[in-house]
């Protein structure tokens, strides 16, 4: 009988043990800075707050966005304001294998959602009243509106 009651505190203190370091390893996995978005992401991967202060940084670089703006063609020009605009989001935009190459496919992302929002704000039929296809930074890209009369084609 003495054998039986020595077998019981050994296997407590086996799933004491167990418990103990399930208990660690969850404090393990709480610690540390929060994770940024994978250069690969969308936009939607990063939260709003994030993405309003990335384009109030591209609304103050206008050779990313106005095409009458001299030398704005020029690939080297472009690249050194978006590798300013990643330093300065660094706390949530990763850096990309080429420097600036996060914060130019992100702009470009939101750029291409913003023009199919106003295609389809267009395309309404009128008296219609509420567009569908609500894009959530609209507001914040309106800065893009005056370039895009000045390119528009007058018949």
């Amino acid at each position: 009988m003495s054998d039986d009651s020595d077998d019981e505190p050994v296997i407590a203190d086996s799933q004491q043990q167990k418990l103990q370091t399930e208990v660690n390893t969850e404090k393990l996995k709480k610690t540390g800075r929060p994770k940024k978005a994978k250069k690969e992401d969308s936009y939607e991967s990063y939260e709003a707050k994030d993405i309003k202060c990335f384009l109030e940084y591209v609304e103050n670089a206008p050779i990313l966005w106005d095409a009458s703006i001299d030398n704005s063609h020029r690939k080297e020009f472009k690249w050194h304001h978006y590798e300013e605009i990643e330093h300065v989001c660094r706390k949530f935009m990763p850096k990309g294998r080429r420097i600036g190459e996060t914060a130019e496919r992100l702009f470009v992302e939101l750029k291409r959602d913003y023009d199919r929002h106003l295609r389809s704000v267009q395309n309404a039929k009128s008296g219609s009243g509420v567009v569908k296809n609500k894009f959530e930074y609209a507001e914040n890209m309106r800065f893009l509106d005056g370039a895009l009369h000045k390119r528009t084609v007058k018949k």
